[in-house]
């Protein structure tokens, strides 16, 4: 079996709540059920047609989606709705929580890779991180 079937048969995919017509897999990867006219379409073996998003890249590098409806459209960052949907219980996170990557790679959009932080210790560790690079820069 070819590794990339193998993957998928891994891939597990939620509803986004509140933003129905979409889900999101363990994997980062996100779909909308088309419709036309307010009928889902589904395809000749009766499963529904769906229409995979590809991300944007947001100035920091973080990838995000754009969710619309009829009546609203919404930007989101795709590691925060993988924290809100697999690891939070499709509960929004709190004032003083934020999704991180355990990894340090933003780019790893795996369920795996994702962390429910706080957002003063993430706070503390960018200003050690970016306190080495200014003792870097100084002693230079």
């Amino acid at each position: 079996m070819p590794e990339n079937n193998i993957q998928e048969m891994n891939e597990v995919w939620t509803m986004i709540p509140d933003w129905g017509m979409y889900e999101i897999s363990t994997f980062g990867r996100i779909r909308r059920i088309q419709q036309h006219k307010k009928q889902l379409i589904r395809g000749i073996d009766g499963h529904f047609i769906y229409r995979y998003l590809s991300p944007s890249k947001m100035s920091r590098g973080y990838s995000f989606v754009t969710l619309h409806d009829k009546n609203r459209k919404r930007q989101e960052a795709v590691h925060r709705l993988l924290a809100i949907v697999f690891l939070n219980k499709g509960e929004p996170l709190s004032k003083d929580k934020c999704a991180s990557f355990k990894n340090n790679d933003i780019n790893d959009l795996h369920i795996t890779n994702i962390v429910i932080k706080d957002k003063a210790e993430i706070c503390a560790n960018a200003a050690l991180r970016n306190h080495a690079r200014f003792d870097k820069i100084k002693d230079a």
